[in-house]
């Protein structure tokens, strides 16, 4: 019975965390935009990750085939689409309701109440970053 020596898996390779970090990049920026300027439906909300789904989609079945027709030893493999998509599902909970929806808001808020009666530009915006 002929054996067939084993190919190594690269699940986390470079490209692969390269990749995830571009579309998490992707996601952060227009989940922010979406929620914070133009008030659209939620991308990144809770467990529902539309934001994220859209993305993958994106990466699998435009930008992942036509690189792999170009030249098919470039396209991603599954683990390497897996590691992508993992890492676009954290950014997606970190802009949805992490850390750039609560500071964003605290940033900006003292510009947009400060008044002359309350003095929030002498006295709270230059404490702020």
């Amino acid at each position: 019975m002929p054996t067939h020596a084993e190919t190594p898996r690269r699940g986390c390779s470079a490209r692969a965390l390269l990749t995830g970090l571009a579309g998490a990049l992707i996601l952060a920026l227009g989940s922010t935009w979406n929620d914070m300027m133009i008030k659209g439906s939620g991308l990144a909300t809770w467990n529902w990750t539309p934001g994220a789904i859209c993305v993958f989609f994106v990466l699998v079945f435009i930008v992942n085939t036509m690189v792999g027709l170009l030249r098919r030893s470039w396209a991603l493999t599954r683990a390497e689409l897996a590691v992508a998509y993992v890492l676009i599902l954290v950014a997606n909970t970190l802009t949805g309701r992490g850390f750039s929806s609560q500071i964003l808001p605290v940033i900006t808020g003292s510009t947009y109440y400060a008044t002359p009666e309350n003095d929030w530009g002498n006295i709270v915006q230059p404490v702020l970053p």
